[in-house]
Order: C-alpha cells, then sequence, then structure tokens
C-alpha cells in the first residue's frame, strides 16, 4: 500500500510540474505580436553607444608582435573592429579580443 501511494505521490507531483511548465497561447495572437521589423543597425548602434564603450574603457591592452615564423606569425591578419579568440598563456583560457587599433 505504501508503493502506491508513493507512485500516486510522484504522478501527481510530476503532473503539477509538466501543468505548470508548459504555456499555450494562441497563434494569431503570436502572430500579431511578430509583425514588428528588427532594425539591425539600430540594435547595432545602440549596443556600441550603451555596452561597448563602457567594456572597452577597463579591457586589457594587449599587442602583437607582427612578421617573425612559427607560433609568432602574424601579418596582416589583424584590422580594426575585428573580434578574435585567442588564448592566456598564463591561465590557458580562451580570451575574446575585439580590436580597436592596428598598425599593420
Amino acid at each position: 500500500m505504501k508503493k502506491f501511494v508513493k507512485y500516486i505521490l510522484v504522478i501527481a507531483l510530476l503532473g503539477l510540474l509538466g501543468y505548470n511548465s508548459v504555456y499555450f497561447k494562441k497563434l494569431s495572437d503570436v502572430k500579431k505580436a511578430g509583425n514588428e521589423k528588427f532594425d539591425a543597425a539600430a540594435f547595432a548602434k545602440k549596443l556600441w553607444n550603451e555596452k561597448m564603450t563602457a567594456k572597452i574603457d577597463s579591457a586589457v591592452q594587449l599587442s602583437f608582435v607582427t612578421g617573425g615564423t612559427g607560433v609568432n606569425f602574424v601579418n596582416n591578419v589583424i584590422s580594426v573592429g575585428q573580434t578574435l579568440v585567442v588564448m592566456s598563456p598564463s591561465t590557458g583560457k580562451e580570451l575574446k579580443v575585439y580590436v580597436t587599433a592596428s598598425t599593420a
């Protein structure tokens, strides 16, 4: 009898969780709300002016030596506005880098 009550409680709990995790909406309401056009240029401008400038001021300055061979070979591949992924030699973690200046 205890097993039966336990199974009923587990099924009731799963049913309650399932009922509260699913939300149904009329498709016509979704289509009405989705008629707005996405303005990518305005989004990029807002992102640059509001979020990126604050982060750039606190960013760490990195320098790359251009030329060379092997591991040190970086020549005419870094341009302003590029996003690069580099590995930190001290921690081994990936760093996302945004190029703000280049002499190449």
